[in-house]
């Protein structure tokens, strides 16, 4: 039997021959635009094999250590790997076999040149199960001269069209499935999948046409495989690349049928979530004479804000909103756009339920004469099956003793999980809250809304009625807006102070799910969606035909993108500190939280004619932050170590100047371990 280091020095030696081979076939198709849809694919299955091949080399361990660990831990797992290296090498360096892939060796000397691999890849040949230290030697310089051919002389041409470009495509795919699955204790399949997506788009400014390409590909491979797994695998991946594609070219152009007015629907006060969030009943839709229940985000444009802009800015959002995305990023899908003829500044976002919510509406029967027809019950009777509950509601009101806390872990990676997608795709949420979580009734046996239990596998994360773009804007603090109002929840404090009359009660809670420097950010004291962008923000670099504007970012603007991503990170922890401790912020520390940003508002909005300095109003938001931080000293008590340090990264990184995908991804990983 081979030892630990011959194994691992041989998997070390051979992963650079399977690079470049990956490297040579893709290569072969992008010779020609006609092979595009199996350049997509071969590019496919490199990501697969780069991103399980990255685990290795992504700590500050050198490779051969980490695989030395890995084969004295798992022995037989990692002579599979070497084995299966081996059985891929011997096939893409035999002349015969190539031939079976539609492949032949290229050049003047086609002849010469395939008995020259053959001869330089013959060592291969020998490897068995003797293989041992004393054979290091000798396979380490046959191994570097086979790299050296196929770096300096091999090229592959195809020879043959269909099945054997199949077979090819079908015999990487293998190679990837069989090298998963002799990891899959040290590298998971959600490990490998979040990796794919994240690195679908990672170029998508440079190389937008390799994006599409992988949507492409994931979009064939899900409709052709057989396997459900690997099928949800693909969709997920082509919805993920299609969402960021949008968001890198979002238009303010919207269908003339997805542009509704306020008389197409009927909306009442049963359906009513906040102020600016509501049930609807959306009529003649999705055909004439049926109806769907829908959801209404309103977004309302202040007067300061120049009109067309904003509504370009609030299209483009829903222009984003709008495509096909993965069932674990959260996302609503918005079907539709509310103009009020009567209020220009008013619009809506309309998002479609699940569908045991939206259709099927409860009828009853009445009397028209001699005829019994039957309507629709009453907005009152339709909410109390229908109505979704926020997770501040299930916090304080319909479970105030709390839920399982394998449900609470399973929310806190979901949640964790969406916003990493959603930054990954190069996008931002900036509205991250309680409020803005929904829950559904579940579905019962009939396929009816019940509304005693409420699905928790499927939280809708909503509040996009005043979320920006990723790379549009940096916050001016120079400008002077009206206040962003909010939603209700606590009573006003002071009533007798005039900003009263002009803070909305809520704003109080929401304030302090911010990160304490974009609340100390004037602009977004009293306006977090800016409006106008700064020149140092992104590069306006032209139109396109239809007259949107085209824009790319700029090297500020990312690392403004990195910074909001870090400040939507925080708010996230206070999400997981409220799941945790089964608590709301404005409960903390003896709900002083309330009070003291109050008064902060209450002192930017009095613009220096209020009571309290700027450097008065610094001390209570970082009072605020110190509030939240030392809650989570409970939550190692309450779930553990591991939940407790996932909390606390979250929120106390100020500042942040690392790879913040990276460490949104390790602890969603963090939280895909733990068990109640």
């Amino acid at each position: 039997m081979a030892d630990a280091l011959s194994i691992s020095t041989g998997i070390t030696g051979l992963l650079p021959l399977v690079r470049e081979a990956f490297v040579l076939l893709r290569d072969t198709f992008a010779s020609d635009r006609k092979w595009r849809l199996y350049l997509g694919r071969l590019e496919l299955q490199t990501l697969v094999f780069h991103t399980w091949n990255d685990h290795w080399k992504g700590s500050t361990a050198p490779l051969d250590h980490k695989l030395k660990t890995f084969t004295v831990a798992s022995p037989l797992a990692a002579r599979g790997i070497f084995q299966q290296l081996v059985v891929f090498l011997r096939t893409f360096s035999d002349p015969e076999r190539l031939e079976r892939y539609g492949l032949a060796i290229e050049g003047r000397r086609r002849e010469d040149l395939s008995r020259e691999l053959f001869s330089v890849a013959h060592y291969l040949k020998k490897i068995d199960s003797r293989f041992s230290t004393k054979d290091l030697t000798s396979f380490d310089q046959d191994r570097l001269r086979h790299l050296d051919f196929l770096q300096q002389k091999a090229r592959y041409a195809l020879i043959s069209e269909g099945s054997p470009l199949d077979d090819l495509i079908e015999r990487l795919d293998d190679l990837n499935r069989m090298l998963q699955l002799l990891t899959a204790p040290i590298i998971t399949e959600d490990m490998v999948t979040r990796k794919v997506l994240e690195s679908a788009v990672k170029d998508i400014w440079a190389d937008t046409d390799l994006t599409r390409r992988l949507e492409e590909a994931a979009t064939y491979e899900m409709k052709h495989s057989i396997d459900p797994t690997a099928k949800a695998k693909y969709d997920d991946l082509s919805k993920f690349a299609n969402f960021s594609l949008a968001v890198k070219s979002a238009t303010p152009d919207i269908p003339r049928k997805k542009i509704f007015s306020r008389s197409e629907f009927s909306f009442d006060s049963p359906y009513e979530i906040s102020p600016y969030a509501t049930l609807a009943r959306l009529f003649d839709y999705p055909i004439k004479l049926q109806s769907r229940l829908v959801l209404v985000e309103w977004r309302r444009i202040r007067r300061s804000e120049p009109l067309m802009e904003s509504l370009d800015k609030s299209k483009m959002t829903w222009f984003v909103l709008h495509v096909e995305k993965p069932d674990r990023m959260l996302l609503p899908p918005a079907i539709g756009y509310i103009l009020d003829d009567a209020d220009p500044r008013n619009v809506g976002f309309v998002y479609q339920l699940p569908s045991h919510i939206r259709g099927n509406l409860p009828t009853k029967p009445v009397m028209h004469g001699d005829l019994v027809q039957r309507v629709v019950r009453s907005p009152k009777t339709i909410a109390a099956q229908r109505m979704p509950t926020t997770l501040r509601q299930l916090i304080l009101k319909r479970e105030p003793s709390g839920i399982d806390l394998s449900i609470r872990f399973q929310l806190a990676k979901a949640l964790l999980d969406a916003v990493h997608l959603i930054h990954a795709a190069g996008w931002l949420h900036r509205n991250i809250r309680p409020d803005n979580i929904l829950f559904f009734p579940a579905v019962n046996r009939m396929g009816e809304p019940d509304p005693t239990t409420l699905d928790y596998n499927r939280p809708m994360l909503v509040g996009f009625h005043d979320a920006p773009f990723a790379i549009e804007f940096i916050p001016d603090s120079s400008q002077a807006t009206a206040p962003y109002t909010q939603p209700e929840g606590l009573k006003p404090i002071l009533k007798n102070s005039p900003a009263t009359r002009k803070l909305q009660p809520r704003d109080v809670v929401v304030e302090s799910y911010n990160h304490p420097e974009r609340r100390l950010t004037s602009s977004f004291l009293v306006s977090p969606f800016p409006s106008s962008p700064s020149s140092t923000a992104a590069t306006i670099v032209s139109t396109n035909n239809n007259g949107s504007l085209v824009i790319k970012p700029s090297l500020d603007s990312l690392a403004y993108h990195r910074q909001q991503c870090a400040y939507d990170l925080y708010s996230v922890g206070c999400v997981l500190l409220e799941l945790g401790l089964w608590t709301t912020l404005d409960h903390l520390g003896g709900r002083e939280i309330p009070t003291r940003v109050y008064h902060a508002l209450a002192a930017v909005e009095n613009r220096g004619g209020g009571e309290l300095s700027g450097k008065e109003v610094e001390d209570l938001v970082w009072k605020d932050v110190d509030t939240i931080r030392k809650a989570t000293k409970g939550l190692e008590v309450a779930t553990g170590s591991v939940y407790a340090e996932v909390v606390k990264k979250c929120l106390f990184m100020t500042p942040f100047a690392g790879d913040i995908l990276e460490l949104e991804k390790q602890l969603a990983g963090a939280l895909a371990q733990i068990r109640a």
